[in-house]
């Protein structure tokens, strides 16, 4: 590791032309090749909505520019104690709301489909370009998004500190009682306008005693009876290899119907995924829980890592144990993961299982239009994040990671505060440039029908 670097090593070179257009082609159609031509095509046209789209939709590019230009290597703020859980396509857009498995509804991160053991940096960089695209959109001047980025790195090591304090697993939840501005406002709205009675009336209805998914819904499609018999004997098995107390419930994971879940993401949007309704815990069609069942495959970065990495997680992880994987993301970041992670196998297919929470939302990033606010959830980003760092090391599970994460990154960043924003400033800036680029070029791709 090269600890005489400055900070304008691990800035992005821009690139352009004919070279750049030439990676963009083959990147895409690597990725997004195998999908339907209507769900490529309505990826397309999401990610075509904005820089911040595009960004969402290719966390492959980042990686595969970040392995390319090695940019990793010049920051002195790695070591070979830095490695923690990540959640692998840091952004903004991937922190929501959710009820835990105490049953608190907290803001948290939300998305842990690119996640493993590397490095943090990965998520620090790509969650920082990701506030400077957004506040960027939101008309935000250069120095007002340079702060947002400096308290989201601020906080993030203000709560590294406090971790190193309390050990990472005993760090506070973001709740309501956390929470402030625009965030209090917005679990305010989740909690009084939401509930499992909600969320079961806009998915499924009753027929006679039976609760069944709804399928007028533009949102699901039916499932041939083949599927449902396989998601039946699938979910049979995975009840009892649950660490909850619901293991081993036949009877609450009593499956009652299931549906193709469509339309649903950017990066995703086109992979395999089925909502599954269970009876829950009577036989009572108001208390049943559906269950989002996602196909998973290796993470977007897995080609870009260096051979004795991915040697490492085909050895744990490899793509047959991908829903695994994913489940234990979040019991490893998450303080009171959910107590229905878990996956199935289907045809050698791996799918992560977690239940859909009735509190599900997403903060409207486009409505941080006042600097106060932006920048109080910038503070809240930085906590959070550093909070899933902290708990998914060694107080997880010291077989796989012998250190204390933020020990090791607390004792990088003693007296070298302001390098280290510097550091991400700078590559969260220039990287935001690369991606403005991009998508014009992707823009320009699309129209003229060259992305199939």
């Amino acid at each position: 590791m090269k600890n005489s670097s400055s900070a304008g090593d691990t800035q992005w070179r821009k690139q352009r032309g004919r070279a750049r257009k030439h990676i963009l082609e083959v990147e895409l159609a690597r990725v997004n090749g195998g999908l339907r031509e209507e769900d490529r095509r309505e990826k397309y046209r999401r990610m075509s909505l904005s820089p911040f789209a595009f960004y969402r939709g290719t966390a492959h590019l980042f990686y595969r520019d970040l392995a390319a230009a090695d940019l990793l290597a010049n920051s002195r703020f790695l070591s070979e104690n830095t490695n923690t859980w990540i959640q692998g396509d840091l952004h903004i857009n991937n922190f929501g709301a959710f009820a835990d498995a105490e049953g608190d509804v907290v803001f948290d991160l939300n998305d842990f489909d690119e996640s493993w053991i590397t490095h943090y940096l990965f998520d620090v960089w790509r969650g920082a370009c990701s506030l400077y695209l957004q506040s960027e959109a939101n008309t935000f001047k250069r120095k007002h998004r340079m702060a947002f980025i400096d308290e989201f790195t601020h906080e993030y090591l203000n709560e590294l500190e406090i971790a190193r304090g309390k050990e990472g697993r005993n760090l506070d939840k973001v709740t309501i009682d956390q929470a402030r501005g625009p965030l209090k406002k917005f679990l305010t709205k989740a909690i009084t306008r939401n509930s499992r009675q909600a969320m079961l009336e806009d998915w499924t209805l009753v027929e006679g005693t039976e609760r069944r998914f709804n399928l007028d819904d533009p949102l699901l499609e039916p499932i041939t009876n083949d599927d449902l018999r396989l998601l039946r004997t699938a979910i049979k098995v995975y009840k009892d290899h649950l660490d909850s107390d619901l293991r081993g419930n036949k009877d609450y994971f009593k499956v009652q119907d299931a549906a193709l879940r469509i339309h649903a993401g950017v990066g995703s949007l086109g992979t395999p995924r089925y909502y599954v309704l269970i009876r829950g815990e009577d036989n009572d069609p108001h208390t049943c829980r559906i269950l989002d069942v996602k196909q998973q495959g290796l993470p977007s970065f897995f080609p870009f890592l260096e051979q004795a990495e991915r040697d490492r997680l085909l050895e744990i992880h490899d793509e047959s144990k991908s829903g695994q994987r994913v489940a234990e993301a979040q019991k490893a970041m998450l303080m009171d993961a959910g107590k229905h992670l878990g996956s199935i196998t289907i045809l050698g297919r791996s799918f992560s299982v977690r239940e859909r929470s009735p509190f599900k939302k997403s903060f409207k990033l486009e409505k941080l239009n006042k600097r106060k606010d932006f920048h109080d959830m910038a503070h809240h980003w930085g906590t959070i994040l550093a909070g899933g760092h902290a708990r998914g090391d060694g107080d997880y599970d010291s077989q796989r990671i012998s250190h204390i994460f933020e020990e090791a990154v607390t004792d990088l960043t003693h007296k070298n505060r302001a390098a280290f924003q510097e550091e991400v400033r700078l590559f969260a800036e220039s990287y935001a440039k690369q991606v403005s680029i991009d998508f014009a070029l992707f823009c320009k791709l699309r129209d003229q029908g060259s992305l199939g």
